[in-house]
């Protein structure tokens, strides 16, 4: 049984390279003729991330500035981005070709060239164009041209698609995206929140009884706190866990901070108000809230959050009851420390840290 490695990693990057290059004429020659085309983003339907679409590459127009494509490089290069709140989920479900406003960015229209699921291949592929609205955008005939003069490319493109899927099938989880190394959408999804306990290497050698008894009793408690106000346990974490608060879309708006806020204002702030009332004052708890993307990973739910949290708690005094906060939840909430200090707990307060 082949494995996944090293060379079949540089064949996928190679290959990847060679649709790149069969798009670029094309994407210079509709640069041509509509000066608002920004450039190809082809995108790919990624069954082990169902709720997303990896981006494999992008062909961008030769005169397109970094100004104009800072967008892309931030939200789109190297990243899945999720369907449920882009205009590319449109694109999948409907496999439409038409001209529309991009839920992303405001400043932007796209339109998508569906290239459907084929026999026996259950993941389908967007080719999407986006204009630069401030600069005039195409007209329903121009966009009839590019779909004809696609058709002159598409013949080369689908065997390197089929071959980054047969590569990707030796990948442990089949995921083209895993394999390409394409990180998370920036899109967050949930908040994350983790604890752990101070002084829990040195209870575990002289009194790991007690210190069983302690994340036992605690972590069940918590763990109840969470689940009623629609968490989940991510995992634990030896001497703690990890909760995830899920962002319900499109209940709640993912792309909208008004909306995430009143989100974690009405689940998020209410459990971790009970969870920090019932932290004990000895051994010393200490937490941390983050926001972000979620995602399953062979090694079960996972997040780069959970990495920005770990670093919060080393920052965090271990002496006392302490809560640490990410930026972008204190961002998204348009709140001070002191202020969501205020939210959540009762006095004294805990001690707060920003990183």
């Amino acid at each position: 049984m082949h494995h996944f490695d090293a060379h079949d990693r540089a064949t996928m990057v190679a290959v990847r390279s060679q649709i790149r290059e069969a798009i670029q004429p094309l994407a210079a020659e509709i640069a041509h003729d509509i000066p608002s085309f920004e450039g190809f983003a082809l995108f790919q339907q990624d069954l082990y991330h169902p709720d997303s679409a990896g981006a494999i590459l992008q062909a961008n127009a030769p005169a397109a500035s970094s100004t104009r494509l800072q967008f892309q490089h931030d939200h789109i290069a190297g990243r899945r981005v999720d369907l449920s709140v882009s205009t590319l989920g449109s694109t999948f479900t409907t496999g439409r070709y038409e001209l529309a406003d991009s839920a992303m960015n405001t400043e932007h229209a796209v339109a998508g060239i569906h290239i459907p699921e084929q026999l026996g291949v259950r993941a389908a592929s967007v080719f999407q164009l986006a204009f630069t609205k401030g600069l005039g955008l195409p007209t329903t005939e121009q966009l009839a041209t590019i779909k004809q003069q696609w058709a002159r490319v598409e013949p080369t493109c689908l065997p390197h698609l089929a071959t980054l899927r047969h590569y990707a099938s030796r990948y442990p989880n089949q995921s083209v995206s895993d394999a390409l190394l394409l990180d998370v959408p920036t899109t967050p999804n949930a908040f994350v929140v983790a604890w752990d306990m101070s002084g829990s290497r040195q209870a575990a050698r002289t009194q790991y009884p007690r210190l069983r008894d302690h994340l036992t009793v605690y972590g069940e408690l918590y763990h109840q706190f969470v689940a009623a106000h629609g968490g989940q346990l991510l995992g634990s974490t030896g001497d703690g866990q990890a909760f995830a608060f899920e962002i319900p879309s499109p209940q709640y708006d993912r792309l909208s901070g008004p909306s995430v806020a009143r989100f974690a204002r009405n689940s998020v702030v209410p459990a971790l108000k009970q969870v920090l009332s019932a932290a004990p004052s000895s051994p010393a708890v200490r937490f941390a809230v983050g926001l972000g993307r979620i995602e399953h990973t062979t090694f079960d739910m996972s997040s780069p959050v959970l990495w920005e949290l770990a670093d919060v708690l080393d920052q965090l005094p271990r002496s006392e009851l302490a809560v640490g906060y990410t930026p972008r939840v204190l961002q998204c909430l348009g709140l001070t420390a002191t202020e969501l200090d205020q939210l959540t707990t009762k006095s004294p307060h805990p001690h707060i840290v920003i990183t």
